[in-house]
Formats: structure tokens, C-alpha cells, sequence
């Protein structure tokens, strides 16, 4: 009998099993002409979409305050995991920000999760938290300090808001935070440095302004970058000298101010460590967001759960990825929840006239014929998430995807003419998928 027929029969044989949620598998039939991808499927397909239908888990949008329990499959999952990772296809649609929105408020509401790390300056997230914690500051400049102009929408905007509001009138231990994870810009960092050695150490700050100060004044990429390997040396050093001076006079800072201000302001100059590397190409930028990840979840106590907002390509499992070095260090305790989109639209910086421009709706492709995506838009579920670990072994699902089908994606900017896919084994990389058949544009804040 050949493995094709075995997982015939056992599909079959699970065809009278109820199970909560689940789309129930169905009986192949005949071969279409077309499918919603427009593409003519063959019985290999119709194998592995039924193999898909009999793990999927519907959920009706990505609104907010949609029902909390169409997660429910989850919680056994997040019950002893300590850092979420929530991924995105693209930097640019609205579903995916708005589920992320969603995810988290169920997160925090049923499973205690205390904070939000973003692809964002993590001296930048220190004005936000300050803003939803505590309501120093302002909305416009809290939306500005996201750094990135993807973020810089209504859908994030309507996230920060529900923290704020749910912070309000709650104990300090209740609040939940914002940070950022990400080491490409250093003007807070190193404005933060300076606050505290005006407090601990204003002899030495002299010193450490001689250093700092030249970095103020100029940006990470492409300025810095640029500087001679010499310059790059010699700041390097420098820093890492004004570091190991910190930890010496450890006790003597701490007696002047806090073990939590001087945790922050070591951290601060860890950070501006981080972005010299990544400036000179020293360092990779991934490998620091999971460490800064890792600082958040001891500084907060080494308790707390938090959920990570990044790019699929960051939260993966992907080599060198900061998912990567967080499976490494957490294991299960760290799960990750890839996007997958079918259809529609999304915002982005589009190549078109022989430049780049922002686009608020750029057209996705049709999807390759055998990517995830195909098979996904196919399967016409709707909308629905799947927990890889339940893909039936030795199932035609099982042998498609060992093939390392593509599986689209999309950064900050995009080439229309050369659709960019990640050949992968899904469950090697993630450990959950949210897939939307339909998509539109997030939208910008103007």
C-alpha cells in the first residue's frame, strides 16, 4: 500500500471524530477547472487541503472585541510560555495589526501576560511606556516614538489606546508595558546616559560626553556607517571602556540613585553598544533584539510573560533570527505565531518608476502555484489559525511540506516585478499560523 493510500485511510477513519472548533475533513472531489487562486488543483492537492481542513481552526475576524474564545485550541499552548512571538507577512496589513491587537488583549485578559515588545527603538519604547503607564506625554508624540513609519498607523494607534485605558486606575503591578527590542537609533539612549551621570557621576560625564555626544548628532545608518573602520575602532573601544566603568562603580551609582536606574541606564548604554555594531556591521541586529527581549524579561522580574511585535522573518525560527536565538534560550516556553495572507491589498514603499513610493494599496500577487499560501487560499476555509505540531505524521500534508514550499512575505519595501517567497518547512520555523484569505491596507496616520 503506498503512504498516499495510508493517509487515505486514515483520513477516514477520522471522519466521525468530532472535535471542538475543528473544520471537519471532507471526501476529495472531482478536480475543478479553477480555484479561488485561479489555479487548476490536482488530487495531490485535494489530499493535502483535507489533511489542512482537519487541523484548521476557524475564527471570524481580526476585530479587537471579536469572541475570545475562538482561541480557546490555544491555551494549552500558552500556559507555559513565557514570550509570544506575533509575526506579519507584510509591514503594511490591516488584518495583521489588528489580530496582533486582538492576540494581545486576549494574552493579557486571560493568560497574564504583562508587557508588548516592538520592532522599535528601545529607547523610543521607554516615551511610550511612560505614555500608557503612567500618562506622561502626549498620543502624537507616542505614535512618532514608534520609530518606524509602519507603525505609525490607526491600527497600532487603537493598540496603544486600549493600553492606556486599561492601565488607568490600575496598581502598578497590574499595569501593562511597551518596550522595543530594536537597536537602530541611540538619541534616547544616550540622552538617558546622560540624565543619570548627571545624577551619580557629573566628574565623569565630562568624559563620557567626549564620546557620546559626536553619535547625537548623526544617524546610525547611513552616517555612521559610513565612517572609516579607524573612527568605527575607536568609538567601539570607547564605549566598551564606559561600560565596564559603569559595572565597576556599580554600588557606588546605585547608592545615589535606584537598582532600577541604574538597570536602565546600563541598559541604555548596552543599547548604543548594539547600534555601533550593527552601524559598522560588527553585529547582527537580530541576535541583539532577542537579547533585549531576554533584558526586558529579567528586568521585569524574570515572571512576567510578554508577547514580541515583529516581522514573521524576526519572531521565526529561521537561522540567526531573533526567534531563533529566543527557541534557543527559552525552548517552549517561547511559541510563534507566523501570518499567512491569500488575497487583496497591503501598504508598503512600492519600486515603481525606477523608485521607491508609498503605496497604500498594492495589489499582492497571485500567489505561486504550491506555496502555503495557495494551498491555504484554496483550502477555502476563510479565515482560520492551525497549531503545526497537530499536522498528522506521515500524511500527504506532511510529505508536501518537507518539499519546502514558498511562503510569501513582504518587508518595509517591495518589488512588484519580483515577488519575494521563503522556502521553508512550516513547522520547523513557526509554531502556530493565522492565515486571512482577504486582506486590505493598514492605515497611515496622516
Amino acid at each position: 500500500m503506498s503512504r498516499y493510500s495510508i493517509a487515505l485511510v486514515f483520513m477516514f477513519s477520522v471522519l466521525g471524530c468530532k472535535k471542538e472548533n475543528l473544520i471537519q475533513p471532507e471526501i476529495i472531489v472531482p478536480l475543478k477547472a479553477t480555484s479561488l487562486s485561479g489555479y487548476s488543483l490536482t488530487s495531490n492537492d485535494y489530499l493535502v487541503i483535507n489533511n489542512l481542513k482537519s487541523i484548521a481552526n476557524n475564527f471570524s475576524d481580526s476585530k479587537p472585541l471579536s469572541p475570545q474564545n475562538e482561541f480557546d485550541n490555544l491555551s494549552t499552548l500558552i500556559n507555559t510560555t513565557k514570550i509570544v512571538g506575533m509575526g506579519e507577512a507584510t509591514h503594511g496589513t490591516h488584518e495583521f495589526f489588528e489580530m496582533k491587537h486582538r492576540l494581545f488583549r486576549w494574552l493579557v485578559q486571560k493568560h497574564q501576560f504583562k508587557a508588548i515588545a516592538f520592532e522599535s527603538s528601545w529607547g523610543y519604547g521607554l516615551y511610550v511606556d511612560r505614555y500608557v503607564t503612567e500618562g506622561i506625554g502626549n498620543e502624537s508624540t507616542a505614535m512618532r516614538k514608534l520609530q518606524f513609519g509602519v507603525w505609525q498607523t490607526e491600527e497600532v494607534r487603537e493598540l496603544i489606546r486600549w493600553m492606556k485605558e486599561y492601565n488607568s486606575g490600575k496598581s502598578q503591578s497590574d499595569k501593562i508595558h511597551f518596550y522595543g527590542t530594536d537597536c537602530q537609533a541611540w538619541y534616547d539612549e544616550i540622552s538617558l546616559v546622560n540624565a543619570y551621570l548627571d545624577k551619580v557621576d557629573q566628574k565623569y560625564k565630562n568624559t563620557v560626553n567626549n564620546v557620546l555626544k559626536p553619535l547625537y548628532d548623526m544617524d546610525v545608518v547611513p552616517e555612521y556607517r559610513n565612517k572609516s573602520q579607524i573612527y568605527q575602532a575607536t568609538v567601539s573601544q570607547n564605549l566598551d571602556e564606559i561600560y565596564t566603568t559603569f559595572k565597576a562603580n556599580k554600588i557606588e551609582y546605585v547608592s545615589k540613585s535606584s537598582e532600577n536606574e541604574f538597570a536602565m541606564a546600563l541598559q541604555a548604554l548596552r543599547v548604543i553598544i548594539q547600534c555601533e555594531k550593527f552601524g559598522s556591521q560588527q553585529g547582527s541586529r537580530d541576535r541583539f533584539m532577542a537579547e533585549n527581549t531576554e533584558w526586558i524579561m529579567n528586568y521585569s522580574g524574570g515572571d512576567k510573560k510578554i508577547a514580541v511585535w515583529a516581522h514573521n522573518g524576526h519572531v521565526s525560527q529561521i537561522y540567526e533570527r531573533q526567534g531563533y536565538f529566543l527557541k534557543k534560550k527559552f525552548k517552549k516556553a517561547y511559541q510563534i505565531f507566523g501570518f499567512s495572507l491569500g488575497k487583496g491589498d497591503f501598504s508598503v514603499r512600492s519600486y515603481k518608476y525606477n523608485n521607491f513610493q508609498d503605496e497604500p494599496n498594492q495589489k499582492l500577487p497571485t500567489m505561486s502555484y504550491g506555496s502555503y499560501n495557495q494551498i491555504f487560499l484554496d483550502s477555502n476555509i476563510g479565515n482560520f489559525y492551525i497549531k503545526l505540531s497537530e499536522i498528522p505524521a506521515d500524511s500527504p500534508f506532511e510529505y508536501w511540506m518537507q518539499n519546502s514550499p514558498k511562503f510569501f512575505t513582504a518587508g518595509a519595501l517591495y518589488d512588484e516585478s519580483n515577488p519575494f517567497y521563503e522556502n521553508i518547512i512550516i513547522n520547523k520555523v513557526y509554531d502556530v499560523i493565522f492565515h486571512f484569505d482577504n486582506t486590505k491596507g493598514s492605515v497611515a496616520i496622516r
